[in-house]
């Protein structure tokens, strides 16, 4: 599996008020940020301004106004928040205000900033109080949740300051995954203000089982003696086939017995049909050497899968019996399925078996079911009557917001044929449904760089690059990246390489009516352009890659048949020609006479032997060349039945000629 490697991160200016602390600008170098993989499921994103109970997100909450009650019937304003999303329906901007009963006006109190995008996006969450003596917002918290291109959390920073601005806690802590992403380690490192300097402070290993689940924990402190990590604490858990962790066992390390001893077991059973669930925890008596009960959890769940009850008890020896702790309720509309009734009962009073202290808040919805005004009430359990001491309205907006990775992108538009070293090029692609930008991609890489401006793309081709590319697009939101679009094949052409000799008859005399010259038929080629040298030898014709070709009657001699091709790029260079003889024949017996010419051995080194038939009067031999030059010639001949000749020639073609009065005999001699 491919590794992949998390950039370096820059933290600085953690809040403006403190510039000028020691910690702005430091650098996470930690090798430990590298090696980060695991696939992550795109639908793990929850909106942070979620409080809409789930339905469509595009109600974005906008404010909650919280009132009072001074007493029965009167109530004043309390606090007011204002929530800001951004177009992902994350709320960027939390401003809350206290009501100043002696200026009648909303002030400021707290403030929250964020950045927060979708899924892989890091998170910057800055918290602000009001400090009414400097008259400007003062950081109190400073949070940075990292996380890698596959969206797992690599690293976390926190800085929490006074409300003066002065550092009073930093940490951070970094994670480290295993290339099939289930060994995870996660280290925790502190700041130390008297020293300034990060101090290691714990380090988790975790084991991760096929179904993503938690199989092994192993926990070491710092110590500071051995300066280096020591056991501490191990949890061992065990699952069921639906994924609930029946057992929990924690085990500690004793260093005396170097080895790992019991110290908490954590047991849950399934205890109805809705998934409700009760989880016992137990502790190690080390002198019994057994588990004894200490605590109870509970889950109590509906049968449309809503949680009912909520809370825990505790075992106390002294009692010999178990004492409740807290217990949440909650009531659901059966027509509609939402929470009308929260219920929190805390200090359970042994003596009465009562809840001492007992809060009650009721839910009503608007038409479109979103939570519109809250109601919290205390019970007072002596004359078991409620007092109502708060109310909250809200109230929202309707946006469209961005909710999913874009679709597939639109093919791109632009030329698909261009010429070897063109000038930089421009493709566009059009804008789709829930996209922010555009990853654009050509494959071969090497082919060319791209610059995009919008739903534009400029690609600067590489020099002499040659042959077929592709390109893509991707629409890209906070969410990731879409499906890329299908791929534009675009053709970079050069002008047609030099064609072969032509192919045909190289001598014709004034019998030989129409001939053929052929070449090979070339690739990105638009047009076969024919010549004949001279121009008088003939009327050529050209058809493509076969010409036709016609001897004037009364031409003799040498002549070449040579091709060029073109294309939109250019043209190519001028092929090696075909040399041909034209003869005249005046008789019968003439040509037949020339039919006698022989040459042997051919090819030759050199020396080679002219046969023919005597001729009752003077002959004379010449020797050309391809290009119609004469380099060599013989005075009259009586006879040259048998000729000898040894001629210092390069290698190459040459036409041996014997010139009669009664017409021109040819062969082609080749030397080697």
């Amino acid at each position: 599996m491919k590794t992949f490697f998390t950039s370096l991160l820059l933290i600085g200016n953690f809040c403006n008020a403190l510039a000028q602390q020691p910690l702005d600008d430091f650098e996470l170098t930690d090798k430990e940020l590298l090696n980060s993989i695991r696939q992550f499921n795109q639908n793990q994103l929850s909106l942070s301004n979620a409080r809409t109970m789930g339905l469509d997100p595009k109600y974005l909450l906008d404010t909650i106004n919280r009132y009072t009650y001074v007493s029965e019937s009167d109530s004043i304003p309390f606090e007011l928040t204002k929530y800001y999303p951004n177009e992902y329906g994350h709320d960027t901007l939390i401003i809350t205000y206290r009501w100043s009963e002696q200026l009648l006006e909303w002030k400021n109190y707290t403030k929250e900033e964020r950045s927060i995008a979708p899924i892989g996006a890091s998170e910057k969450n800055k918290y602000f109080t009001w400090n009414g003596q400097q008259m400007d917002w003062v950081c109190t918290w400073d949070l940075r949740i990292y996380r890698n291109e596959f969206a797992m959390h690599d690293s976390t920073i926190s800085f929490s300051y006074t409300d003066t601005g002065i550092l009073n806690y930093a940490y951070k802590i970094l994670n480290i995954y295993s290339e099939d992403g289930n060994h995870v380690i996660r280290k925790q490192i502190n700041f130390d203000i008297a020293t300034s300097e990060w101090k290691n402070d714990n380090r988790t290993e975790t084991y991760l089982n096929s179904e993503g689940n938690i199989d092994l924990e192993i926990r070491e402190r710092w110590d500071d003696i051995t300066n280096s990590f020591v056991l501490s604490e191990k949890l061992e858990y065990n699952w069921d086939s639906i994924g609930f962790d029946l057992i929990v066992l924690t085990l500690k390390w004793d260093n005396n017995l170097s080895s790992w001893v019991n110290s908490q077991k954590s047991s849950r059973v399934i205890i109805d049909e809705n998934g409700s669930t009760e989880r016992l925890q137990q502790r190690w008596d080390v002198n019994s050497e057994s588990w004894e009960d200490s605590r109870i959890v509970f889950m109590l769940m509906n049968d449309i899968g809503r949680l009912t009850s909520f809370g825990s008890k505790m075992w106390f020896n002294n009692l010999n019996k178990w004492h409740p702790v807290f217990e949440a309720n909650w009531e659901y509309d059966p027509s509609t399925g939402l929470s009308i009734l929260f219920v929190n009962n805390n200090n359970w009073d042994s003596t009465s078996s009562k809840w001492m202290d007992v809060k009650i808040e009721s839910y009503s919805y608007d038409s479109n079911s979103l939570l519109s005004r809250t109601h919290i009430y205390l019970k007072n359990v002596e004359t078991n009557s409620l007092v109502l001491v708060e109310k909250a309205f809200r109230t929202y907006s309707q946006k469209d917001i961005i909710t999913k990775i874009p679709g597939t992108a639109f093919m791109p538009v632009g030329t698909d044929t261009l010429c070897i070293n063109s000038e930089n090029t421009t493709y566009k692609t059009f804008w789709g449904d829930d996209i922010k930008s555009f990853q654009w991609r050509i494959i071969p890489e090497e082919a060319g760089t791209l610059k995009a401006v919008d739903s534009l793309v400029i690609i600067d081709w590489a020099v002499d690059y040659s042959g077929q590319v592709g390109l893509a697009v991707a629409g890209v939101n906070g969410f990731g990246i879409g499906a890329y679009s299908d791929t534009l094949d675009v053709f970079i052409m050069t002008p047609p390489s030099q064609p072969s000799s032509p192919v045909g008859p190289d001598l014709l005399n004034q019998f030989s009516g129409v001939v053929e010259y052929e070449v090979e038929i070339q690739e990105e080629t638009d047009e076969y352009i024919w010549s004949v040298d001279p121009e008088e030898a003939g009327e050529l014709t050209a058809l493509n890659n076969v010409a036709e070709f016609q001897l004037t009657e009364d031409f003799e001699g040498l002549y070449l048949i040579a091709i060029q091709t073109n294309n939109r790029c250019g043209l190519s260079a001028l092929s090696e020609p075909l040399s041909g003889i034209a003869e005249k024949i005046t008789g019968l017996d003439d040509e037949i006479k020339v039919n006698t010419l022989n040459i042997y051995p051919n090819p030759t080194d050199g020396y080679f032997t002219i046969n023919s038939e005597d001729f009752d009067h003077s002959s004379q031999i010449k020797i050309i060349n391809v290009n119609g030059s004469l380099v060599w010639q013989s005075n009259k001949l009586k006879s040259i039945k048998n000729q000898g000749l040894n001629l210092n020639l390069y290698p190459g073609i040459y036409f041996v000629m014997l010139e009669t009065v009664n017409g021109i005999a040819s062969k082609k001699l080749l030397v080697q």
